[in-house]
This record gives structure tokens, C-alpha cells and sequence, in this order.
């Protein structure tokens, strides 16, 4: 069967290609946007183990072509995925032979990689990412949920109590429950699907609410709060956790209580 294409992105970074490349073709590079860790060679005939902790999973990508400096192709399954390096740029293919069950969700996952991708490497190039996923699952719908995530009533009933979060590209402030205050700007705002934003307070730190598809019902998803932080020791990192770990089962409540949308 011939490759159906699904997606193409363009990123746009503004770092050296040298360091867009060393992101796209290391293992060490994939951890500071891709997964939370990577083991394997990027190399033709050889495969990567992607694992992601919080939900104990692994994807496996076998490489198929290697272009330095230029360009990668990994396969998992039926799905294969490109990543072009230009100058000041990523362009990412996705293509596969069977249909997404969700592909506008699946566009939202790899937009919102990208974001993160641009994001480490603006701000922190070659530095570790250290990431702390908190999930509960909740009977909502993506779109629900986003409202959830940005609209200021419904900030002030979980996450905030004051300030809101505007569209990408804007700058925002907002005072958490505990009387924290985080500021800094909307890299992205993805109506119906995800929200995320670097705080200033944290040396950029990368604050991201999203949802998931639940693998334990097709009626709920689940509903994230992931933090990534470059250097910050991990008493402060288990401090916002706990935090957000409050936040979330409030969140939860919320959503099971109003009902899917």
C-alpha cells in the first residue's frame, strides 16, 4: 500500500543547525524535546527505544535514513516520521498507511513537540531537561478541557487565582493558588487541544497543560500538567510537583462534574 501523508510542520528556531541537528540525531538530543529518555544509535538499520516514565511506555523506532546534517527517517510500525534541519528551521513529515483514529490530535502532539523542541534549544541549547508529567485521567473531551486550560473563570477554579493566558506569541501573568506568581509568554495556544508556557521565574521553565487519550476508556482522557526545567535542583522540582499534583485532582473533579462537552 502506498504511504498516505499526514502531516507536515514547520518550526521555525532561531539556533545554529548544528545544534537543531545534534537535537534530532542523538539520543541525548531527543531527550531534551521528544521523550523523557532515549537509548539506541541514530543510525541507519539500528533502532531507538523512546520511554516514557509516567506512563510506563516505550515506543521503538528502527532509523532508515540518516542524511548529516540534513535529515532523519525513523519508522514504528506503519507510521514513519522525517525531520529536516534547515537553516533557522525543522520541518517535520509524518506519514503512514492507516488512518489516525485522531488526527488532529496527532497534528497537536507533534505541533506542540516542536514548541518544546524551539524552546530547549533557544533557551537552553545542550543543557539536560529534567521533566515531571502529573496525570489524572477524567471523563472529558480535548476541547472541554482546553477551556479548562485557558479561559480565566475556569483557570480560577483549578490553577489560578488571578490573571489569564492569551494567545501565541502574547506575554502573560498569573497568580497560582499558593500565591505564586509565574509570567512569561504563550509559546503556544492550541484552541481546542494545548496550552504552553515558558516561566521566567524558573530560569524558562516550560509549563504545559494538555490531554491524552486514556487507555482505559475511550469515554475519558487524561488530563497533564508537564513541567520541564533546565538546572533547577530537585527539592524545587518536587515542590512545583506537589503543587501541580493538587492542582490537577481539582482539575479532575471539575471536569467529572460538569460532564463531557
Amino acid at each position: 500500500m502506498t504511504t498516505r501523508e499526514l502531516i507536515e510542520l514547520e518550526q521555525t528556531i532561531d539556533a545554529d543547525p548544528d545544534i537543531i541537528w545534534e537535537a534530532c540525531s542523538t539520543p541525548r538530543g531527543l531527550e531534551r524535546w521528544q521523550a523523557d529518555e532515549v537509548e539506541g544509535d541514530v543510525v541507519p538499520g539500528r533502532n531507538l527505544t523512546l520511554h516514557f516514565a509516567a506512563f510506563d511506555t516505550t515506543i521503538e523506532l528502527e532509523v532508515l535514513d540518516v542524511v548529516p546534517g540534513e535529515s532523519v527517517r525513523m519508522r514504528s510500525g506503519t507510521s514513519i516520521v522525517e525531520w529536516i534541519v534547515g537553516p533557522n528551521k525543522i520541518t517535520l513529515r509524518h506519514t503512514d498507511t492507516e488512518p489516525s483514529e485522531d488526527p488532529e490530535g496527532l497534528a497537536a502532539s507533534w505541533r506542540l513537540a516542536l514548541v518544546q523542541l524551539a524552546h530547549a534549544l533557544e533557551k537552553h541549547p545542550y543543557q539536560a531537561r529534567q521533566v515531571t508529567w502529573v496525570v489524572r485521567e477524567a471523563s472529558t473531551s480535548a476541547e472541554q478541557a482546553h477551556a479548562f486550560f485557558s479561559d480565566r473563570t475556569a483557570l480560577n477554579l483549578w490553577l489560578t487565582s488571578e490573571g489569564e493566558i492569551g494567545g501565541t506569541g502574547s506575554e502573560y501573568q498569573i497568580r497560582l493558588k499558593n500565591g505564586e506568581t509565574l509570567s512569561g509568554e504563550v509559546l503556544s495556544n492550541d484552541v481546542g487541544r494545548d496550552v504552553a508556557l515558558s516561566c521566567r521565574e524558573y530560569n524558562d521553565a516550560l509549563l504545559v497543560l494538555r490531554t491524552l487519550p486514556s487507555q482505559n476508556s475511550e469515554q475519558d482522557r487524561l488530563v497533564c500538567i508537564v513541567w520541564s526545567d533546565w538546572g533547577l535542583s530537585d527539592e524545587v522540582a518536587d515542590v512545583i510537583a506537589s503543587r501541580f499534583e493538587e492542582a490537577v485532582e481539582r482539575l479532575g473533579h471539575l471536569l467529572e462534574n460538569t460532564g463531557r462537552a
